[in-house]
């Protein structure tokens, strides 16, 4: 087998997304050393998972370091009252029964009032670990959220790299020379992903509907979100086709498409 060949087998791409056995990973930086173009090969596909990854990265949310920062405020102001709390008590001995009476009544206040300050800090800490329990929360979503993105980022990846799948850009008719889209279709599985380039965005009663022509006639395809404009979008399968194109039709679709309304068209 030569370089040509052990590209198009497809190992390089099950390398980079770590689905090699660890013999076939050593064979994969064997090969790479020995001939430059399985090396090139191999960093393009890095580059583009790298690529990919970051396009579908998610900022942290903004107030996760005003929480932690707020929690340690609020634990510092605990210690300090606890030490203040636990200050020492100088006895005093009463000289008379009359000043005995207002000693006692002084240090009945005293003792309601560290209970009261011993109650606020119990309440203190109980309202911190509360918090410290929903920032977990947070962030145990939000790292789901990332591996999620990138298990994706990862199966969309091996998509466009499979040999079987076709790049089909579609151009904005006469009427529409500006707009831009792109069909990635996948004859073998018979998968169909879309991804927005230049469209505008619809009147709010209308909708964009793709559609394959396939032996001179239109298939429905199945409607877009024109709020997900960043990442591949799925769309209906299909076994052949000649052409996809776009067009506006009423909210909901429509059966048939309205030719009149066409904006992007590509042919195969």
């Amino acid at each position: 087998m030569d370089s040509k060949e052990y590209i198009a087998s497809g190992i390089i791409e099950r390398y980079v997304l770590g689905l090699v056995s660890p013999q076939e990973k050593q064979e994969v930086e064997c090969m790479s050393h020995i001939y430059p173009e399985i090396g090139n090969e191999l960093t393009i596909y890095q580059e583009s998972l790298e690529k990919l990854a970051l396009l579908g990265a998610v900022d942290p949310p903004s107030h996760v370091k005003d929480k932690l920062m707020e929690q340690i405020r609020a634990e510092k102001k605990t210690i300090i009252n606890e030490k203040a709390s636990s200050a020492k008590i100088i006895e005093m001995v009463p000289q008379n029964t009359s000043m005995y009476k207002y000693v006692a009544a002084a240090s009945v206040v005293l003792v309601v009032g560290m209970g009261i300050g011993l109650f606020s800090v119990i309440l203190s800490k109980a309202h911190l670990k509360t918090e410290m329990a929903n920032l977990t929360n947070e962030q145990d979503s939000f790292k789901n959220k990332m591996n999620q993105d990138l298990k994706l980022t990862a199966t969309n990846l091996a998509f466009l790299s499979d040999v079987n799948t076709k790049k089909i850009t579609m151009k904005g008719t006469e009427q529409h020379p500006d707009l831009l889209a792109t069909v990635y279709w996948n004859s073998n599985n018979q998968k169909v992903m879309l991804a927005v380039n230049e469209m505008d965005i619809p009147p709010s009663n209308k909708q964009y509907q793709l559609w394959a022509i396939v032996d001179g006639q239109p298939k429905d395809m199945g409607l877009f979100d024109m709020n997900n404009t960043i990442s591949l979008q799925e769309m209906k399968l299909t076994s052949s086709a000649q052409a996809f194109a776009v067009t506006l039709e009423p909210m909901g679709g429509s059966l048939a498409p309205s030719m009149d309304q066409m904006y992007v068209l590509g042919t195969i």
